[in-house]
């Protein structure tokens, strides 16, 4: 049981509550850009206790990014292309990767649902972990802030 407003409250009940609407409005704005030309928006996010800091994208840069990674796999041999058609097909609802456009991925998810981060920083107990693209659904983000993840400088 957790807290809320001094009243106990099942856990399946707290997680009912939904995503952050100050945040969703943010991830909206984002994923209408239509060229990577603005400033960069940078998030930090708490995700089941981790805590994850980069540069916000909007979905369809996300999935041009992944599609470059999945095909230039060198690890995954001749399965490379395999994954990255399958990935292009869950990804874009079978939107051919050209198409990949703020426009035609909105169509299909009008609504945002994810956070589609760049250079995104994981700090768990466990330690930390490479830059990487990342996406999390809005509804598993417990807490955020507008910035990047920054060390203390030692002294």
């Amino acid at each position: 049981m957790t807290l809320r407003n001094g009243a106990h409250v099942d856990a399946e009940e707290s997680t009912a509550i939904g995503p952050d609407p100050i945040l969703g409005a943010i991830v909206d704005i984002v994923n209408d850009v239509r060229a990577m030309d603005a400033d960069t928006v940078t998030l930090t996010l708490i995700v089941n206790g981790a805590v994850v800091s980069g540069e916000l994208l909007p979905a369809w840069r996300w999935m041009k990014l992944v599609d470059e990674q999945l095909g230039g796999s060198t690890f995954l041999g001749e399965r490379a292309e395999e994954l990255a058609e399958e990935a292009r097909r869950v990804l874009a609802a079978n939107v051919p990767a050209e198409q990949w456009t703020a426009d035609r991925v909105k169509t299909h998810d009008p609504k945002s649902q994810f956070v589609h981060l760049q250079n995104a920083q994981i700090v768990t107990g466990y330690g930390d972990y490479p830059p990487t693209l990342w996406r999390v659904r809005l509804t598993d983000v417990s807490g955020w802030c507008y910035g990047a993840l920054r060390t203390a400088p030692a002294g």
